[in-house]
């Protein structure tokens, strides 16, 4: 693992001087793709003072002294010379491997589990630290083995209920779009691509940071959801509406019905047409069983008159009446 971190450390070095080669660029991209929160890291620029830090510590002096007493007794002095011009460089290489690596172990070392739902899919994960994820349907969860001492990270594509082991380590939920930090409770988010990304606290506080900046903290029955359109809002919600998924509903109140069948497309298998958009804007108020097939459910719709639904396999039409 030394000689790989080693490797690593001169890969970055001479990216940030601009020289690697094609191959170089290559065996880098692949380790980044395993250790991006590292790779991230250590090109922020706040790090650098601490990197240089670390390096003006490493004990180059020492390590010289050690090195020339194998030279001696090797009886290759006459080398010491042509010597000293490798070996000093591949010292100050190695004060910044220990620059760039130390104090971040274990995290090249750290494994990661991913747990992923397909449509109509859920699962139930329990983490390193006993707390429990209910996992919705077309969503990614990923965590390490074992937590470290400074926080319990996870991040998230998708839905999931979280139950949270109360610790004094943070744990944190990561989401393309937000951030979530509790210490313990009870809470659901929903990051789907496309969608407004959201946090419904059920039991608890969180504390919810966003990109630009901005952060909120929940009380029980808030939620937080963020969106292009309106950015960062908090509103009291009933959580138990957010939750049904976990007992087997879907509810939905007032709802545009391109959202109703976006969210049903994740568990049931089936596409939507819209004849025009104003189909898409007309707007419903249901339950469904999801357990249930779906077909009753379409029913209801044109029962209501408003619609009318061309099906050809798992193709819907929609179209206004």
């Amino acid at each position: 693992m030394m000689r790989r971190d080693f490797r690593i450390s001169f890969l970055i070095v001479k990216e940030l001087l601009g020289g690697l080669s094609d191959e170089e660029q290559r065996e880098l991209s692949m380790w980044k793709e395993s250790h991006n929160p590292l790779y991230e890291r250590l090109h922020k620029p706040e790090s650098a003072g601490e990197h240089t830090a670390r390096l003006s510590r490493f004990p180059a002096d020492e390590a010289w002294t050690a090195m020339e007493r194998r030279i001696r007794r090797a009886e290759r002095r006459r080398h010491v010379a042509k010597a000293a011009a490798v070996i000093l460089p591949v010292l100050l290489l190695a004060g910044l491997c220990i620059a760039l690596f130390d104090g971040t172990k274990p995290v090249p070392d750290t494994l990661y589990a991913e747990v992923v739902t397909m449509r109509g899919e859920e699962k139930s994960v329990v983490l390193p630290d006993g707390s429990r994820v209910r996992l919705n349907s077309m969503s990614r969860l990923t965590y390490p083995e074992s937590f470290s001492d400074s926080e319990r990270r996870v991040s998230l594509e998708g839905e999931a209920l979280f139950d949270v082991i109360s610790s004094d380590v943070p744990f944190l939920v990561s989401t393309p779009e937000m951030e979530i930090e509790v210490l313990g409770t009870l809470f659901d988010v929903s990051a789907y691509a496309g969608d407004a990304t959201r946090a419904v606290l059920v039991e608890g506080s969180v504390r919810v940071s966003c990109p630009e900046g901005t952060d909120c903290i929940l009380s029980p029955g808030q939620m937080a959801s963020l969106s292009e359109a309106e950015g960062l809002k908090v509103e009291r919600v009933e959580t138990d509406f957010h939750t049904s998924w976990t007992r087997g509903r879907i509810y939905f109140r007032d709802e545009r019905l391109e959202d109703i069948m976006t969210v049903l497309s994740r568990w049931y298998d089936f596409e939507v047409e819209y004849s025009d958009d104003s189909v898409k804007d007309l707007r419903f108020g249901c339950s469904v069983n999801r357990y249930d097939r779906i077909d009753p459910f379409i029913d209801l719709l044109v029962k209501t008159g408003r619609i009318s639904v061309n099906r050809k396999d798992n193709h819907y039409l929609f179209t206004n009446n």
